[in-house]
């Protein structure tokens, strides 16, 4: 019986997926576990010691059995699970608002109602959602 070197413990919800991975990739090769010929050993013991918890969630997102997939997919199933791609529609709303102007601009706010530099028919434009395009009045469809 050999002895291992290093102690394993269960993923915790809320750990860095990617730094419990790396510590784990560590303890291979501290153990020497090498992934070619080892690549059972090491989807064994991702299944063992991630917990409960996480195990169900594998299982959920896989579309097979866990024990059916290599290590590697199932380390980058759960990548993608805890750090999802950005979504381009809430991109998008985070450049709009960006480009909207915030509360503190509104003490550029002339008595009038407009801002430095812009007219009535700009700023009417601008909050009516750009229903004026180059001076042409655009109607709504109802």
């Amino acid at each position: 019986m050999s002895s291992c070197i290093g102690i394993l413990q269960e993923y915790a919800v809320g750990d860095d997926w990617e730094d419990y991975t790396d510590r784990l990739k560590q303890y291979f090769v501290a153990n020497k576990m090498d992934t070619n010929e080892d690549a059972e050993m090491w989807r064994a013991v991702l299944l063992t010691i991630c917990g409960a918890p996480e195990y169900s969630l594998i299982r959920d997102l896989a579309p097979a059995k866990p024990s059916d997939k290599s290590y590697e997919e199932l380390v980058n199933l759960m990548k993608r699970h805890y750090h999802p791609k950005p979504n381009g529609l809430t991109d998008r709303g985070e450049t709009s608002q960006k480009c909207s102007p915030s509360l503190d601009d509104t003490k550029f706010i002339k008595p009038n109602g407009e801002l430095p530099g812009q007219g009535r028919e700009e700023m009417m434009d601008h909050l009516n959602g750009g229903s004026q395009h180059h001076g042409r009045d655009v109607k709504p469809e109802n």
